[in-house]
């Protein structure tokens, strides 16, 4: 499950009561926001796309999920999480296309009538 914190507000009770177990354990805990890139390994990282640092208001806890293309070597897959259509807009209009380009991609949403529109894919 992803957290959606808002000023250490957050969106559900298990989404809290997951941050405070993995503070109690000492499990590191990365935040990933736009513009972050997480090395994993050599020739292999995460390129995180979304979400920005103000929020979607609308359906929060799906339009503001982790978004992001992993790459290894010539290889990338998108995965972009629960977003709907107004974030895959916005996604859209803030990156640059190269970055959104991938040999796989997750469909948003499940594919739902919401989301994966024809401008994403």
């Amino acid at each position: 499950m992803v957290s959606v914190r808002k000023e250490d507000r957050f969106t559900n009770i298990d989404s809290k009561q997951e941050w405070l177990m993995e503070k109690e354990k000492n499990i590191p805990v990365i935040v990933g926001k736009r513009g972050d890139k997480i090395n994993i390994e050599k020739d292999l990282y995460l390129d995180i796309l979304f979400p920005e640092s103000e929020q979607i208001e609308e359906n929060v806890i799906n339009n503001n999920s982790l978004v992001f293309n992993i790459h290894y070597n010539n290889f990338s897959m998108l995965f972009t999480g629960d977003i709907e259509e107004i974030a895959e807009k916005r996604i859209i209009e803030i990156t640059n296309k190269s970055r959104l380009k991938a040999d796989i991609i997750k469909i948003p949403h499940h594919g739902s009538k919401t989301s994966s529109t024809r401008e994403l894919l």
